[in-house]
């Protein structure tokens, strides 16, 4: 059980790292604002961990190689779009035309469902290399430290186990916000 946390705690750093990628590929939050952020968040964890130079360097290779793949795999999506500007998604299996259409077409829309699956493979098949080169980078004390603190901030944010549970009150959600509290079902 305690190598599942570990698993999931390097998965979510992972998915930290690729989110920020694709954050900084689609210029969100102002020039670098995503890749500052996420440098920070690293160095931080680095600094946790109390990783040597060394370890530095491998882990910020990495980063620097995830965040490049992902915004390759942006660019030629956004290269594609600008090829198509004007015309008609070329797509039939179009999830927004799906939508909108008075049948939904079950076999196309899985069909669409796996062919974004795919791509989410495709691109995890670049990106894991990266993350089992950071992970092996660390010592096994330093993956468990590191485990403990993602744990714990999930724990915070999350309650007991890290699982979303009902968020009520005055902040958008619950009984005083909507979105489905105990007084609205």
């Amino acid at each position: 059980m305690k190598n599942s946390w570990r698993v999931a705690g390097l998965v979510a750093g992972a998915l930290a790292i690729i989110g920020a990628g694709a954050a900084v590929a689609h210029g969100r939050g102002g020039p670098g604002f995503m890749k500052a952020a996420m440098e920070k968040r690293l160095a931080e964890a680095e600094d946790f961990v109390a990783a040597t130079p060394e370890q530095r360097k491998i882990i910020e290779g990495s980063r620097d190689e995830i965040e490049a793949k992902v915004k390759a795999r942006f660019e030629a999506r956004r290269a594609e779009f600008e090829k198509n500007k004007g015309a008609p998604p070329a797509d039939p299996h179009d999830l927004v035309r799906m939508l909108a259409s008075d049948k939904i077409d079950e076999q196309a829309l899985y069909a669409e469902i796996d062919r974004r699956a795919d791509e989410m493979k495709a691109m995890a098949r670049e990106i894991v290399p990266e993350v089992i080169k950071a992970h092996d980078a660390l010592t096994p004390e330093q993956r468990q430290k590191l485990a403990a603190r993602v744990e714990k901030q999930r724990s915070e944010r999350h309650g007991p186990g890290g699982h979303h549970g009902w968020h009520g009150g005055p902040a958008g959600h619950g009984p005083q916000g909507g979105f489905g509290g105990p007084d609205e079902q």
